[in-house]
C-alpha cells in the first residue's frame, strides 16, 4: 500500500477501505481462478494476478465479453 496523502482523516479512512476492498477482490479472483485449474489459491501469485487484471482491463476486458458466474 502506498503512503496515504489525504488532507482529511475521512479521506484517509476511505482510501484504506478502498485498498482493503481491492485486495479482497483480487484474492476472490485468485480463488476463482484456482478453482478452475484445480489448484490452491496460495499457489498463485498476488502480484501476477494484479498484472493480469490490469492487462485485461487495458484491453477492454469486461465491456463486451463479461461472463456471469
Amino acid at each position: 500500500m502506498e503512503r496515504l496523502r489525504r488532507k482529511t482523516s475521512e479521506m484517509a479512512v476511505t482510501a484504506l477501505w478502498v485498498d482493503l476492498l481491492t485486495d479482497h477482490l483480487i484474492r476472490l479472483l485468485m480463488a476463482q481462478a484456482a478453482l478452475l485449474v484445480h489448484q490452491i489459491p496460495r499457489q498463485l501469485s498476488f502480484k501476477h494476478s494484479v498484472q493480469i487484471w490490469i492487462a485485461w482491463q487495458s484491453r477492454g476486458g469486461g465491456t463486451h465479453d463479461a461472463v456471469c458466474i
